[in-house]
C-alpha cells in the first residue's frame, strides 16, 4: 500500500480527530468526546488490515503519537502524580513515606519550585493515598524530573518520550515475533494504530505500554531461546506493575522453574528499594486500599455489590474485593495447569486469557488497563480484545459529570461486546459460530 491511497481518506481523517482529541477535547464535553472516538474508530476499521509495509506501519504510527507532543492529557491526571514522585526523587525526598499533603509547605516550594504548580493537579485520591507505583516505575518519574529540571512542560515531554519508545519498541519487535511466528504484519495494528492505545499511552501517559514493551520483548528473546535475557526481562516487566506476577506460574510451565526463579529473583532486586523506603509499609496499605475501596468499571464486581446491597444493605467492597482476588488467582493458576505452553499459539491465547480474567474480577477497569490485552491479542489471534476496545471508552461517560456516576446501560453495553466475545472464543458453544463468522468478515483467515 502507498502512502496516499483510497485508504488516505481514513488516515487523514485519524489525523484530524487525533488532533481534535488532543487540543480541543475535555472531560466537561464527553458527547463530542464520544463523537471523536466513533471517528477515529471508525476511521481505524476503514484502513487496519491494509497496511503489512513496515514502514507505512511505522510512518502512521509515528504521525498519530507526534500529534500528541506538546498536549496535556486531558482525561486523565494521573502524569501529575508521576511527576510529583519524580520531583521528590530527584531533590532527595522519599516519595513512599509521605502523601502528598503533608509535604506541601514553604520549605517544599523553595526546594522545589514546581511543587505547588503539580500538587495542584493532583486529584484528591491521589493525595489521600500513599504512591502505589513500583521501583522501575520510579526510575522513569525521576529521569523525566531531572531531564526537565523545573519546567513542567519539559517534564511533560521527557514522560511522553518514554512512552513513545515504549510504543515504537512494542511495534518494532512485534513485527519481529509475527515474522517468526509466520502470522500476517497487519495484526501489529491492533497496537500500532488503536485509537484507544494512543490517546491512553501517548495521550493520557499512562505507562502500561512500558510494561508490555519488556513483555514483547521478553517473549521475543524467549522465542531465540534467549533464556536468561527473557526472565530478566520478565522480572523487569513485573517491576513496572504488579500485574503480570499473575503470569509467572505459565512462564514457569513453558520454560521451567529455574527461569520462573531468576525472573522472581530479577524482580526481588528491582522491588528491593521499596523494603528500604518504605519500611512502615505505605506502599503496601495502598495496594490494600486499592482491592479494598477502589470501584470503577467493573463487571463481576458489580453484580455481587448490586446483591450485597439487596441483602445487607450497604457497599461490600472490603469483603467481595479480596474474594474476587482469590477466585481470580484460582481460575488463574487453573488455567495455567491446563494450558499448552509449549505452542507459542496456544501459549499466548492462554496468557491473555489469565490477564482477562484477572480483568473480569477485578473492582476497577480502567480503559488503559486492557493495553496489556490488545498487546497480547496481536500474537494470539484473540479478537475479544479489540472488540472490547471499541467500547471501553464509553466508561469515560462518568468523568463528564460533576458527581462522576457511571451510567448502568453504558456498562451493560460495555460487558455484553465483551462477554459475548469472550464466551465465542473461549467456549465451544459459540466457537464454531463465531470463527465462521470472523473468517466471513475478514477479521481471521
Amino acid at each position: 500500500m502507498k502512502i496516499f491511497s483510497k485508504h488516505s481518506f481514513f488516515l487523514l481523517a485519524s489525523l484530524a480527530a487525533y488532533y481534535f482529541l488532543a487540543y480541543h477535547a475535555s472531560r466537561e464535553h464527553i458527547e463530542t468526546f464520544f463523537m471523536v472516538y466513533v471517528v477515529l474508530f471508525a476511521s481505524f476499521f476503514g484502513y487496519w488490515k491494509d497496511i503489512e509495509n513496515v514502514k507505512q506501519i511505522l510512518f502512521w504510527a509515528v504521525m498519530f503519537r507526534l500529534v500528541f507532543v506538546v498536549a496535556t492529557p486531558a482525561f486523565s491526571d494521573d502524569f501529575y502524580r508521576f511527576l510529583w514522585d519524580g520531583q521528590l526523587l530527584v531533590h532527595g525526598y522519599n516519595p513512599f513515606n509521605h502523601l502528598p499533603p503533608e509535604l506541601m509547605n514553604a520549605q517544599l516550594r523553595q526546594q522545589i519550585p514546581l511543587s505547588s504548580e503539580i500538587y495542584s493537579h493532583i486529584n484528591s485520591l491521589q493525595r489521600s493515598n500513599y504512591t502505589c507505583y513500583p521501583p522501575l516505575n520510579q526510575l522513569f518519574f525521576a529521569i523525566a524530573a531531572f531531564v526537565g529540571g523545573n519546567n513542567l512542560v519539559a517534564n511533560m515531554l521527557v514522560l511522553r518520550a518514554i512512552v513513545f519508545l515504549a510504543d515504537i519498541g512494542i511495534i518494532l519487535v512485534g513485527i519481529k515475533i509475527l515474522k517468526l511466528t509466520k502470522q500476517p504484519l497487519y495484526r501489529i495494528s491492533i497496537f500500532a494504530f488503536n485509537p484507544l492505545v494512543i490517546n491512553e499511552l501517548c495521550g493520557n501517559l499512562h505507562f502500561e505500554g512500558v510494561m508490555m514493551f519488556f513483555l514483547v520483548l521478553g517473549l521475543y528473546a524467549m522465542l531465540r531461546d534467549r533464556n536468561a535475557l527473557a526472565s530478566i526481562l520478565l522480572g523487569m516487566t513485573a517491576s513496572i506493575k504488579l500485574i503480570p506476577l499473575m503470569i509467572f506460574p505459565l512462564f514457569m510451565k513453558r520454560k521451567g522453574f529455574v527461569f520462573a526463579l531468576m525472573a522472581g529473583l530479577v524482580f526481588l532486586f528491582l522491588f528491593a528499594p521499596v523494603f528500604f523506603l518504605s519500611p512502615t509499609g505505605n506502599f503496601y496499605k495502598s495496594i490494600f486500599i486499592y482491592f479494598h475501596s477502589f470501584e470503577f468499571n467493573a463487571s463481576v464486581f458489580y453484580l455481587l455489590r448490586a446483591v450485597g446491597f439487596w441483602t445487607v444493605g450497604y457497599d461490600l467492597v472490603g469483603v467481595i474485593g479480596p474474594v474476587l482476588a482469590l477466585v481470580s488467582l484460582g481460575l488463574i493458576l487453573r488455567t495455567t495447569y491446563r494450558a499448552d505452553a509449549q505452542n507459542f499459539k496456544t501459549f499466548t491465547r492462554a496468557l491473555l486469557l489469565c490477564f482477562l480474567i484477572y480483568f473480569s474480577f477485578a473492582t476497577t477497569v480502567h480503559p488503559w488497563y486492557i493495553v496489556s490485552l490488545l498487546v497480547i491479542s496481536v500474537f494470539s489471534g484473540n479478537v475479544t480484545p479489540l472488540a472490547w476496545s471499541t467500547v471501553i471508552w464509553l466508561s469515560y461517560y462518568s468523568y463528564g459529570n460533576p458527581t462522576f456516576t457511571e451510567n448502568p446501560w453504558l456498562l451493560v453495553v460495555e460487558y455484553t461486546v465483551m462477554y459475548a466475545f469472550f464466551m465465542a472464543e473461549y467456549t465451544q458453544f459459540g466457537n464454531k459460530i463465531f470463527i465462521s463468522l470472523m473468517k466471513l468478515s475478514g477479521f481471521i483467515h
